[in-house]
């Protein structure tokens, strides 16, 4: 129904053969998933391009263009459709990553396609597990779950429609509307299939994410006069390289309060990382403190404070769609934060692409969080 409207594949000895709207028989091939027509294309020599890497999962052809030419992440094709479409729509999550940390843009509308954004195309995707981690991927780093098509169509409705339960309750838990009503006056619970039919029966008990503590005093990079791709290089370097985020921030303070394309602070970069020493810097130098930095640090009186105001922030996911438990692992092991936020409420089994607070806590060898969480499921 909604991955259809990308186009049909028709097999063709021209490698760089295009149809009327400019798609080439390969991207086609890929929308369709026709692998032995890819195949056959590629053994003729077919070079990719950007929007062909994206669909086929070329993550290293992706990331050679962009080194080439970065300003291209975003670039439109007569569907104006760009490449983060094209990897959403055929579920290639490695690829959206590598776009998402270039600077594609979470929100682009293809006029072409009814005003679809990804997170549309990702709900169709074939497979449910595939199109609930590929809507993590987008709704988790900034997407907005509630985009409307021209027909009123939200990424709730494609999900529903293609039976994909998981989706359905990550968007839910997102901010989605089960209510919402296309330009034919249908919801999405009434257009659902399989085992999403369950999924939107339940959707009033699906408790929602809390982002109350996330962004104080955060703006988005125009209101300073910086450019995008300056805000995203600083978040970047917030991950990992604490001589260069003191350099940039030398040269410009602002880039403290400032959002990356994909929904990040350098204070929540440094935190996931679980790097004390950045995320000090950055506290001191004024960045906000969220329940989630609050627990990587071992801020009890933070923790207790930021709860006491909104009982809902043990709902807290940070970015990437980090579970609030995660930062109980993420720097030193902190069972007590642990026990703090099961005791005001968290989910135990709060996840994010699959894994929960046992995955974690099992690659690090924290055992101590590993006895709380099995006591409380035992």
């Amino acid at each position: 129904m909604f991955a259809s409207s990308l186009g049909a594949s028709a097999a063709t000895d021209v490698p760089y053969a295009r149809d009327q709207n400019g798609r080439s028989a390969f991207l086609a091939a890929c929308l369709d998933g026709n692998d032995a027509e890819k195949e056959s294309l590629l053994k003729q020599g077919l070079v990719l391009d950007l929007h062909e890497a994206a669909a086929a999962g070329d993550t290293t052809r992706v990331e050679a263009i962009l080194a080439r030419n970065p300003g291209s992440v975003n670039h439109r094709d007569l569907r104006d459709a760009t490449p983060l479409h094209y990897a959403a729509a055929c579920g290639q999550i490695a690829v959206a990553n590598a776009l998402l940390m270039k600077g594609a843009d979470l929100g682009a509308v293809a006029t072409g396609l009814g005003d679809a954004t990804p997170a549309h195309f990702a709900g169709s995707v074939a497979d449910n597990k595939t199109a609930a981690l590929m809507l993590g991927t987008l709704v988790g780093n900034g997407a907005s779950p509630g985009a409307r098509k021209k027909d009123g169509t939200t990424p709730l409705h494609v999900a529903a429609y293609h039976g994909h339960a998981d989706a359905v309750r990550l968007l839910i838990r997102r901010g989605a509307d089960a209510a919402a009503a296309d330009s034919a006056g249908q919801t999405p619970p009434q257009i659902a299939t399989g085992e999403a039919v369950a999924a939107l029966e339940s959707a009033g008990s699906i408790a929602r994410d809390c982002q109350t503590a996330r962004f104080p005093g955060v703006q988005h990079g125009e209101t300073y006069g910086l450019p995008q791709a300056w805000i995203n290089e600083f978040v970047i370097a917030a991950h990992f390289n604490f001589d260069e985020v003191k350099h940039l921030y030398a040269q410009c303070p602002d880039l403290l309060l400032t959002r990356s394309t994909w929904d990040e602070i350098g204070v929540e970069a440094a935190t996931h990382m679980g790097r004390e020493d950045m995320a000090a810097f950055f506290i001191d130098k004024g960045s906000p403190v969220s329940l989630c930095t609050a627990c990587m640090l071992g801020y009890t009186d933070q923790v207790k404070k930021l709860l006491a105001e909104d009982a809902n922030r043990v709902r807290e996911r940070g970015a990437h769609d980090f579970p609030a438990l995660w930062y109980t692992a993420f720097g030193a092991e902190r069972p007590d934060f642990l026990e703090l936020l099961l005791a005001s409420g968290a989910d135990i089994h709060a996840g994010m692409m699959g894994n929960t607070i046992v995955q974690l806590a099992e690659k690090k060898k924290y055992n101590r969080l590993l006895e709380i969480v099995r006591a409380r499921r035992s």
